[in-house]
């Protein structure tokens, strides 16, 4: 299935000229001002510099997104792989994607929540029912963001505690015995001076995936948690916020389905949304604190950010994928991160502003993954890992109007990081999986603990002309950093660097680097009635981190690999009429490998990049209808295709999932006073069966695995705000 020739018409309208159909607009017939915090202060979103999707509270709620992971359609370049679980998020943003499986891997996307990095994956897919407003930045963003953020980064605001009592509920009820709710109330302790948001959520809903073997039904959701933030402003000068959450996640998960055993007769493929195989079940725990609190220095604004993360996961995972108790996988993961943000950001209203800043983190994670053999009988196996790290980093960012229409900006980001890592491992024979250490004298293994220190900067530069108040194109430069690691997961013991010697040296891997090129246009056009952003990019990646299951040992490998990516982003929205809207966005990579890592046993010069689709859309349009004094009578339709992609670096006919298109709906009633909600919502409403991952296992016997996405969904939401 190709991307319908269609959209490529849309990429001229960015050429239009900007005379208005009218001269005098209605308010509500022309585009809100779209605020963002990218840049670590408020701007709106046609001045900054940078590739960004903005989703704001409505649009959440219109989606009917309760989750991160399902906001991935509205978002041009931006993909969640795998199947949808809450412990393993693979992120991809132009076409690179990040599996760190393993506490010695990290991730190649940055997600932040009210400014608090989320550093392990596992907490990147939280609900965000209080959330103000969604931002994805494509490309990297090393210098305000730092480490990890190479692919992008995804900056989540949530509703803070107004003066004003104010509060929103919102209940949806539906097929598969969905049940979710979610609600805030806001307001003041003391008038002016304190004042206190409370939230809260439950998301349940049964699984959509049948296992023959327990009865039980698998993908379902089983979620709760909560919010409390506190914001006192003892004077004009001086606001400080306080901010604590928790939830609790636990959910029977589907890690794929059989589609072609090696045996037909044996009843392993017991057809579509269906497995035959003990239950996979996960517990994820997340928690944390911060305190941010900003003072007034004349007109500079100084900042202080102190966060507390933790997250618990406890996953169970049949390994064989069949109904005998063969191998039986358990992934024991948890981590703490205490940060320090301090920052000073100047003044907008003169031709120089910056942002300067320091930060530290301090990070504990540890892992154990024990797996028993036949229900436990024979020769089972663990392994033990922690890693220790701190980081330390210096940045600016600066921009100067040299004109009124020419302007230049620039960063850097100085970063520092001290790893250690202590790893062992309880081998088995049956894979010829290794003791850690082991004391035999035919194959000895000395313990496996090491230190990485590491340096980097990250610069960025770029030049912003602007043609008129609603027009403006930018040129930038920056560069990327991702961490260097070790492969602390099954080890099988391969002398990777070739000196004949198996230890911990065999396992390191080296920091990821990528310098990024991108052009973008940004219009408001038509007099503030259509929205034109487009960027355009070159990603040059060396050391590319690629982790790849190989089911030889069944274990993970990661090659330094050199790889590219090209593309470009486009995103319109449009008032098309007074109550009537329209949004469309755009993307393609192409994303490939261009030359073969040391010691690969596969070529994979000139492959597609894993989890990386070529083309990327949406359409959605919003219509109101007013009805008098009742209120207003809505309908939405959207549309989201997502191209074909491969699972593996060695691009195999049996790892390539197929395009697909959904469709979602939407049919409604909202009061005049905007009070209240009632709407009919169907996601997926064709029923597409779709994939959104596939493998061939070969560990035990062959058989091709694949995951299902969710199926059609519908049913009623109710909300009511004051």
């Amino acid at each position: 299935m190709r991307c319908p020739n269609r959209w490529l018409l849309t990429i001229g309208l960015v050429t239009l000229g900007q005379q208005p159909l009218a001269q005098a607009q209605e308010a509500s017939s022309i585009l809100e001002e779209v605020i963002v915090s990218a840049q670590k202060r408020s701007e709106d979103l046609q001045d900054v510099p940078l590739s960004i999707a903005a989703i704001g509270q409505e649009a959440i709620e219109a989606l009917g997104a309760p989750r991160l992971r399902d906001l991935e359609y509205s978002v041009p370049n931006l993909q969640f792989a795998g199947s949808d679980n809450s412990i393993r998020s693979i992120i991809s943003i132009r076409g690179i994607a990040t599996d760190d499986r393993n506490i010695g891997f990290e991730t190649g996307t940055g997600v932040y929540i009210d400014g608090v990095y989320m550093a392990r994956s596992a907490a990147f897919n939280q609900n965000i029912a209080d959330v103000e407003r969604v931002e994805v930045l494509r490309g990297p963003q090393g210098t305000l963001y730092g480490k990890n953020t190479i692919a992008g980064a995804i900056n989540i605001t949530t509703v803070k505690p107004s003066n004003e009592l104010a509060g929103r509920i919102t209940v949806r009820g539906g097929n598969l015995g969905m049940q979710e709710a979610a609600a805030y109330v806001s307001g003041p302790l003391i008038e002016d001076r304190v004042a206190m948001k409370v939230s809260g959520f439950s998301s349940k809903r049964n699984g959509y995936v049948d296992n023959v073997l327990t009865g039980h039904e698998n993908s379902n959701r089983d979620e709760y948690g909560g919010r409390i933030q506190l914001r006192v402003t003892p004077s004009d000068k001086l606001d400080i916020l306080f901010t604590a959450d928790a939830s609790r996640d636990r959910s029977r998960f589907v890690e794929g389905e059989v589609l072609e055993p090696q045996d037909p007769d044996a009843g392993f493929a017991p057809g579509e949304y269906s497995i035959n195989e003990s239950d996979s079940e996960a517990t994820r725990k997340l928690s944390g604190a911060s305190l941010q609190v900003d003072y007034r220095l004349g007109d500079h604004t100084l900042t202080s950010l102190t966060a507390y993360r933790k997250f618990d996961t406890d996953a169970f995972n049949d390994g064989d994928f069949s109904p005998a108790p063969i191998l039986d996988i358990t992934f024991l993961d948890d981590a703490d991160t205490l940060s320090q943000e301090l920052r000073i950001a100047s003044p907008t209203d003169g031709p120089l502003d910056y942002v300067v800043g320091l930060y530290y983190s301090d990070q504990t994670a540890n892992t154990s993954r024990p797996i028993a053999l036949l229900g436990g009988g024979i020769d089972d196996y663990r392994n033990f890992g922690a890693v220790d790290t701190r980081a330390y980093a210096l940045f600016a960012n600066v921009s100067y109007a040299m004109s009124q229409r020419l302007g230049v900006f620039a960063g850097v980001r100085y970063n520092r990081e001290e790893k250690k890592l202590h790893f062992s491992q309880d081998g088995t024979e049956l894979f010829g999986l290794p003791d850690i250490p082991s004391t035999d004298p035919t194959n000895p293994i000395p313990p496996f603990v090491d230190r990485l220190d590491d340096t980097d900067v990250s610069p960025t530069l770029g030049l912003k002309f602007t043609f008129s108040d609603d027009v403006n194109a930018y040129a930038r430069i920056a560069r990327g950093y991702k961490s260097g690691g070790w492969n602390a997961d099954f080890l099988f013991p391969e002398d990777s660097n070739r000196d004949g010697v198996y230890d911990v040296r065999d396992i390191r891997f080296s920091p990821e680097e990528v310098v990024n090129y991108e052009l973008g246009l940004k219009a408001l056009l038509f007099g503030h009635r259509l929205r034109s952003n487009l960027a355009v990019f070159y990603m040059d990646y060396k050391n590319l981190q690629v982790s790849t299951f190989n089911s030889d040992c069944g274990c993970r490998k990661i090659d330094d690999a050199k790889a590219r990516s090209s593309g470009a982003e486009l995103e319109l929205q449009a008032v098309l009429a007074p109550g009537l809207d329209l949004s469309i966005g755009l993307g393609y990579v192409d994303a490939t490998f261009t030359a073969n890592p040391p010691g690969g046993d596969v070529p994979i010069d000139g492959n597609r990049l894993p989890q990386s689709s070529k083309w990327s859309g949406n359409a959605a349009f919003d219509y109101t209808h007013a009805l008098g004094s009742s209120g207003d009578a809505i309908v939405g339709l959207s549309y989201s295709y997502r191209g074909d992609y491969f699972t593996s670096k060695e691009n195999e006919a049996a790892s390539l999932v197929d395009s697909y298109a959904i469709v979602n709906a939407r049919l409604g009633w909202r009061s005049r006073d905007e009070r209240w909600e009632v709407f009919a919502f169907a996601r997926n409403l064709l029923d597409e069966r779709y994939l959104v991952d596939r493998f061939e296992e070969t560990l035990l016997f062959p058989q091709l695995i694949a995951t299902y996405g969710q199926p059609r969904t519908y049913g009623l939401q109710v909300s009511a705000q004051f």
